[in-house]
Parts: C-alpha cells; sequence; structure tokens
C-alpha cells in the first residue's frame, strides 16, 4: 500500500548561504489575523505557522515581504535580525528569509510573527498592484498578486513558502473604527463574525498562489451572482461577479459567458475542482488568477477562468514550470486548432529555467510559449496535442504538473516521438547569473509590460 506523498517531493534542495544551509520546511497551518483602523490608519498583522523541518539539519527557509516587528519560534523570542533575507540564487529580488535557528531534520515547530501591514516590499510587476490603506472611515486590501515579480504571492502579506509547498490557510480582517460597511471578496470560504469583520478559510492543499482577497467599502463595488448546474460534477455552482461602481461593464451578460465557459472547459478538462463558487472581481486591465476566482479585465475573463483548470487546478509546483499554463491558455483561446514548424534558426526561449530557486514566470511564456505549443502540434498533430492536453489535466487535477512530467506525458502518447523530447530540451537551460539585490520597497522589479504580447494583438498582461 503506498504511503503519503513526500511533501519535499518537488521542493529545492538544501542549499549554502551566509555560510548557513538553508533547508526547506513542510507548512502545515498558517492562522493570520489582519487589523485595518480606519480611524488612525494603522495596519497590523499577527501570523502563525506550524511547520515541519525538511528532511535536513539546517535553516528553515519561508519568505515574508513586510517589515518583521517580533517573533517567537517555538515560544522563544527572536530578535528580527535573526529571519533575515538572503540570497539563495533565485535571481534579483528571490531572496527567501532564513531563520539564525539550526533545527533538526523532520521536528516539527511554530513560527509567530508580528508586524505593521504596509505596501510588500516586492517589485510592482503585474496588472494589479497590492495594495492597503486605512483613513477617513474606509479601508482596502487587495493582495494584488503576480506571477511576474518575485514575492508577490501570498509572502507579500503573510509568511508563506514557495509553490511546492501545501497547507491550510485562515485569515482574519477586522475593519475597525469604520465610518462605513465593507464586503470582503474572497474565493476563500467566508464567514461574516460582525460588521466589517471577517474570518476566512482557504482548504488544505492551498499554496502561496490560492488566496484571492479583495476588501472594498460596500458603496464602492457592485456585484450579481447566478447559478450553473456544472455538466460533469452534476453539481450548482455560484458565481459572482464584481465590479468598482462606475465601471460600465455589464455584469448580467458577463455572467452568462463565464457561465457557458466553466460548463466547456468541465466537458473538455475534467470536474471543477474548487467547491461551489467562482468569483470575479473585474479591472481595467489584464488578470490574475487563483484558487476558484480571479481579478481580470472584461478582454481577459475567457483567459483567468480558463486557469481555474490549467494553473489553479493543475498547478505549477515551481515558478520554473509557470510558462505550461500561460502558454496553453494562450493557444487555447487564440490559436486552437493552429501548427507552426518549429524555426529552428531562431534561438530558443528560456521557458524552463533550472535553477530551483528561481521565483518569476518567465515573460516569454505567452507568446513564445504559444509559438512552442504550434511547434508541438506540428509535430503531434492539432487534434492528437489538444485531445493529450485536455486527458492530461482530466487525470492529473487537482495537482501539480513539472515541465518534465508533462514531456513525458506528451512523449509516451506520442508514441515515443523524439523530436518531442528535442522540443522540451530547447527551452530549458540556466538563467542568467544574477546575485539578488537587497530588497527595497521602492525598487522597481520586472515589469508585466514584459509580457505584453505582440501575437495574437491587444492583449494586456497577465499575471
Amino acid at each position: 500500500m503506498p504511503g503519503p506523498p513526500d511533501p519535499f517531493r518537488y521542493a529545492p534542495p538544501p542549499t549554502r548561504a551566509g555560510g548557513r544551509t538553508a533547508v526547506p520546511i513542510d507548512i502545515h497551518t498558517i492562522d493570520a489575523v489582519l487589523h485595518l483602523d480606519a480611524h488612525t490608519g494603522r495596519c497590523t498583522a499577527d501570523a502563525y505557522l506550524e511547520f515541519t523541518q525538511g528532511p535536513h539539519d539546517g535553516h528553515p527557509v519561508f519568505d515574508l515581504r513586510q517589515q518583521i516587528e517580533s517573533a517567537l519560534l517555538d515560544g522563544d523570542r527572536l530578535s528580527p535580525d535573526d529571519l533575515p533575507h538572503c540570497d539563495l540564487g533565485g535571481g534579483p529580488e528571490a531572496a527567501m528569509r532564513v531563520i539564525r535557528r539550526r533545527l533538526q531534520a523532520g521536528t516539527r515547530h511554530s513560527l509567530h510573527v508580528s508586524y505593521a501591514l504596509a505596501t510588500p516590499q516586492a517589485p510592482r510587476g503585474g496588472s494589479r498592484l497590492p495594495e492597503v490603506h486605512a483613513s477617513d472611515g474606509r479601508a482596502r486590501l487587495s493582495f494584488g498578486m503576480s506571477d511576474l515579480a518575485p514575492g508577490r504571492y501570498l509572502e507579500s502579506w503573510i509568511p508563506a513558502n514557495l509553490l511546492f509547498d501545501q497547507y491550510s490557510i485562515d485569515i482574519g480582517i477586522t475593519v475597525a473604527n469604520a465610518a462605513a460597511p465593507h464586503v470582503l471578496i474572497t474565493s476563500g470560504r467566508s464567514i461574516q463574525i460582525a460588521e466589517n469583520r471577517w474570518w476566512v478559510e482557504f482548504r488544505p492543499g492551498s499554496t502561496s498562489c490560492s488566496p484571492m482577497v479583495e476588501l472594498h467599502p460596500a458603496d464602492e463595488v457592485v456585484c450579481r451572482r447566478a447559478t450553473v448546474r456544472l455538466p460533469v460534477s452534476d453539481k450548482d455552482l455560484e458565481i459572482e461577479i464584481w465590479k468598482p461602481r462606475g465601471m460600465k461593464a455589464q455584469l448580467s451578460r458577463l455572467l452568462g459567458k463565464v457561465s457557458g465557459w466553466l460548463c466547456d472547459f468541465e466537458r473538455r478538462m475534467g470536474r471543477y475542482c474548487h467547491g461551489r463558487r467562482f468569483v470575479v472581481f473585474l479591472q481595467d486591465r489584464g488578470g490574475m488568477e487563483y484558487d476558484g476566482g480571479c481579478t481580470s479585465s472584461v478582454e481577459a475573463l475567457w483567459h483567468e477562468t480558463h486557469h481555474a483548470w490549467w494553473a489553479r487546478g493543475l498547478k505549477p509546483p515551481s515558478q520554473r514550470d509557470g510558462w505550461i499554463d500561460e502558454a496553453w491558455t494562450v493557444y487555447s483561446e487564440k490559436r486552437r486548432g493552429v501548427a507552426t514548424p518549429f524555426d529552428l534558426s531562431r534561438p530558443a526561449p528560456l521557458l524552463n529555467p533550472e535553477n530551483p530557486w528561481w521565483r518569476v514566470t518567465p515573460a516569454e511564456s505567452y507568446d513564445e510559449g504559444c509559438l512552442f505549443f504550434e511547434g508541438l502540434a506540428d509535430i503531434a498533430g492539432t487534434a492528437n496535442l489538444e485531445a493529450w492536453m485536455d486527458e492530461f489535466c482530466r487525470e492529473s487535477m487537482p495537482g501539480f504538473v513539472t515541465t518534465g512530467e508533462l514531456e513525458d506525458y506528451l512523449f509516451e502518447r506520442s508514441g515515443g516521438d523524439r523530436r518531442i523530447r528535442a522540443a522540451f530540451a530547447r527551452i530549458r537551460g540556466a538563467p542568467p547569473q544574477t546575485r539578488t539585490r537587497r530588497i527595497s520597497r521602492d525598487r522597481t522589479g520586472p515589469r508585466a509590460a514584459a509580457a505584453e504580447r505582440t501575437r495574437p494583438p491587444g492583449r494586456a498582461p497577465f499575471g
């Protein structure tokens, strides 16, 4: 009888940094309390982690892009200087926090950190920027995650791990001294305890890219809801679409479109795996996917809805593999049925960096990644490739997919066509050797504009 899955299967290896051995951890639970005072403007956070040290003795690794004020490890006080950001070789701005306490392999521990909640100390890439603000009786909070810059998942706000790790996440959010009611828009299970006070639960199996959180004054947003019967799951799914008040989008029309897409995707790619809700918050441009929801422009909404399967149903266990879902989603929306022979005279794009600490989805994932799948379609045939990708999603979701696992599957389904091996070999390699710079709140990092697509045209950046 097989044992439980190895939580470190996709984790980076232990790495030497600053004379210490940095070792990945397995987080079990994250509990956080966020407090926004709409009168004083002060925003604070307390977060608690339960984790197991990895299979090696050493110093545990996690990330948080806030300024830690106090910390306790197993009840023993730590100085904020005992949790520094260290360069583990993951590229610019990709540093991780390494705790200056050596722990034994396989031992269980707790970490408690307290901090003022502020704009994350992370690059400002992506289509929706992270925001926290409280004044004049009103508050706003947007997690504003992005694939296109390091440190822009949950770790922007709450201590978290890299994408390989799965855990439950519970977040309490309070707006104190509010002059008006607020609404919490989230893909998690939300319980309103009192006016302007919530508890949100994200189920076990969540990762640092799972939680969608948007907090707004109630009079600044509009919502419409609808229910659709999913054809494969045979269950009712509630769809919520929110927009800023004054935005011209027609919510009733969009509800009809999203309902149709969700049913079509389930028929092709398998059961919807995010419970009984799908939540959308509309924005002006681009979008970002979460477990059971997305922020999105009207133009990007098909793309972000598709990510409920490829990206958040079948997830990358590292950002080295984040190119897959972006490339396949672009192909599926705009180039389905198109086969384009590989142009071996062109330099191959680096879509799958070999660095295990890499923390940015390559900007080339959109255009060049789409072209890569067009090349595979030329080898396998468009009908075959599309059927195999849908089949892979149905068989593997929910779960992880690496570049190597997808390569092996397509190679096997092709009957061992070695051209598929050759194609994948061209897109992986070592990224440029760059040192991680000192983290700065004001520095502008990789821009989503780098991912602006030239083919097909008219697409705002995703992620």
